[in-house]
């Protein structure tokens, strides 16, 4: 599977991931930089495809999760 991070404003996809606990790395990084893109930025998943599979997971899904495994 592939990870990508993607800025929804305007539409593009900023880095591509193998792992999803990068993404999840660089989500983190960009909206602990500005919270106000906590529901701007996340990533999708992609399969072996490039077909994307499931729903858009937001910053704010992101710090949810990581407060969650705390």
């Amino acid at each position: 599977m592939t990870y990508g991070t993607l800025y929804i404003e305007d539409g593009n996809f900023l880095g591509f991931y193998e792992r999803r606990e990068e993404a999840e790395a660089d989500v983190l990084e960009v909206i602990e930089q500005d919270r106000a893109l906590a529901d701007e930025y996340g990533y999708f998943t992609f399969d072996e495809s490039g077909q994307r599979l499931g729903e858009f997971v937001t910053g704010t899904e992101v710090l949810a999760k990581r407060s969650a495994a705390a």
